[in-house]
């Protein structure tokens, strides 16, 4: 089986299950891109979330 022109071959068809599988790949590098910063962002927001909150409900 010739990798490359399975390839080409996968990079040329248009069919709907290409862009299903497209859909998927860029799904994965969204969800490998956004998690470690989303990680951090729970870190570092949530202390600051609870914090504006407890402002919040002070000052009512």
């Amino acid at each position: 089986m010739n990798v490359p022109a399975v390839c080409k071959k996968f990079l040329r068809d248009e069919n709907a299950s290409s862009a299903i599988e497209y859909s998927l790949i860029a799904g994965l590098l969204g969800l490998v891109l956004v998690y470690p910063l989303s990680v951090a962002g729970a870190r570092v927001g949530a202390p600051l979330v609870v914090l504006g909150w407890a402002i919040e409900t002070s000052g009512q």
